[in-house]
This record gives C-alpha cells, sequence and structure tokens, in this order.
C-alpha cells in the first residue's frame, strides 16, 4: 500500500484514512469532529472488534462520555494496546485525546490504522504529546492572537485537574504555556518592531524608531477626460494656426484669436 505523507499534528485526517473510517460502518458518524468522536474510546474499541471479533467484548465498553467513563475505557483499551504489541501509542498521547486537545484524537487514529492494515505512516508528534493550539495561534494575525491568560484556558482542560490532581505537574504544564507565550511575544517584537514602538539599533550603534517601509505607488494611467482634453488642445492650437475661431469648454485653458472677415 502507498506510504502517507509526512503530516502536522494539526493537520485533518488524511483522504484515505476518512475513507477506511467510513468503510468500516461504525455505530457513530465520524470525521466531522474527531477530538469528540473517539474522546471516549469507544470508537476505537468498536474498530478493534471489527478486526479481531472472536478475542473483543464490545459490551464491555460504553458510550457515556463523563470523565470516569472515559477513564475505564482507555484503561482496558490500554491493556489490549499491550497485549497487541501496540507500543507507538504513548500513555500521554492517550490522556490528550481523553481531555479532547487540538490533534491528539488524529494522530491516534492515524496510528491505529497504520498497526491494523500495516500501512506505513509518518507522522509528526509534539514534544512530549504536549498538544496545544500554538500552530493555529502563529497563522492568525497579530491583533488576533489570544492573550496570556486565554492561552492558560484553551490549552488547560478543567478535567485535567480531576483525572491529575498533581499540583506540581498542572503548575509545570502552566509554566510552559507562559513560556511559549512570552516567547511568541518576544519573537513578535524582534520582527515586527512598528507594532510595538519599539526602538530598533542601526548599524552604527544609534537606536531610533523603525522607519515605515513605504512603497512607492505606481504612476496611474491616463483618464478618458484627460486623453480628450489633451486631443482638443492640439485641434485648437491646429486651428488657431491657420485662423479659425475655436471656443473650448471644460478644464483645458486655451487662448483664441478673432480673426476680422473683410
Amino acid at each position: 500500500m502507498a506510504d502517507l505523507p509526512v503530516a502536522s499534528f494539526m493537520a485533518p485526517l488524511p483522504r484515505q484514512v476518512l475513507k477506511w473510517l467510513q468503510g468500516l460502518r461504525l455505530s457513530q458518524q465520524t470525521g466531522k469532529n474527531v477530538r469528540r468522536e473517539f474522546s471516549n474510546g469507544y470508537l476505537v474499541a468498536e474498530i478493534l472488534s471489527l478486526y479481531e471479533p472472536q478475542d473483543f467484548l464490545l459490551n464491555a465498553f460504553g458510550q457515556e462520555t463523563a470523565l470516569d467513563k472515559k477513564i475505564v475505557n482507555w484503561n482496558m483499551l490500554k491493556q489490549i494496546f499491550a497485549k497487541r504489541s501496540m507500543s507507538m501509542i504513548p500513555a500521554k498521547l492517550i490522556d490528550a485525546t481523553i481531555h479532547c486537545k487540538p490533534g491528539a484524537a488524529e494522530c491516534l487514529v492515524q496510528l491505529v490504522y497504520s498497526f491494523l492494515t500495516n500501512t506505513s505512516l509518518s507522522i509528526t508528534l509534539p514534544e512530549q504529546c504536549a498538544f496545544t493550539d500554538a500552530e493555529y495561534q502563529a497563522a492568525l494575525p497579530a491583533h488576533a492572537r489570544a492573550t496570556m491568560s486565554m492561552a492558560i484556558k484553551n490549552n488547560m482542560r478543567s478535567l485535567e485537574l480531576v483525572s491529575d490532581p498533581d499540583m506540581l505537574s498542572q503548575a509545570r504544564k502552566t509554566n510552559q504555556i507562559i513560556s511559549n507565550h512570552l516567547d511568541t511575544r518576544r519573537m513578535d517584537r524582534t520582527t515586527n518592531p512598528v507594532r510595538f514602538d519599539r526602538l530598533v539599533t542601526d548599524d552604527t550603534g544609534h537606536t531610533h524608531r523603525p522607519q515605515p517601509t513605504m512603497e512607492e505607488e505606481p504612476a496611474p494611467p491616463i483618464s478618458h477626460t484627460a486623453l480628450f482634453a489633451t486631443r482638443r488642445l492640439e485641434a485648437t492650437k491646429a486651428a488657431t494656426e491657420v485662423g479659425v475661431s475655436t471656443t473650448m469648454a471644460g478644464p483645458v485653458s486655451v487662448t483664441t484669436t478673432k480673426v476680422e472677415r473683410v
């Protein structure tokens, strides 16, 4: 089978994986909101039951979306992953899928697809499976990006405090989000000093405000009115030279001479 291209963890499911999901005829519709559809683990269990129905009890899994039900489903799936040597699915990726982190469910579905169909797959996972909306924020203009408080709210789920009550672990996650946000702001100030009214240092060592780059606008084309006036002016001059009286109307200023008839 053809290899899938290398994809970013924020990219949607490839077309080949979507066709595979639709061909399985699962009990729930898939593809519209992958992070919500696969967060409780029931669809993953249903996919595994289709490939190994004799060794799999789908009735043991629930379709509830409560946090405790999700944890129960995924704990059973972790045992199944270990029995089938599916070590390519890390525990942190499962935790990110439970909390609907952006891009986590897409990565997990593609890894399951790669294992079950024996397809070579390349996908980029973030460091330590820390799924954030940094890639989405980078695509936005500077004025539309999230503030520090919104960055914490967008990347920290309230249910994470319930599933992982360790305050030190939560503090490390929060500090990492703040550090990434400050690094992004610092880079913006360097690349776009005009927006932040920041002084820059030139080659001579002097500091000054950055001068905005003004591009020269192209000369406007000659309008029909100006072209018509130019032609009238040329015709008037020619008529004056031969002694014909003319009358001009419009913005063109022309002096005519009157010729007395004998």
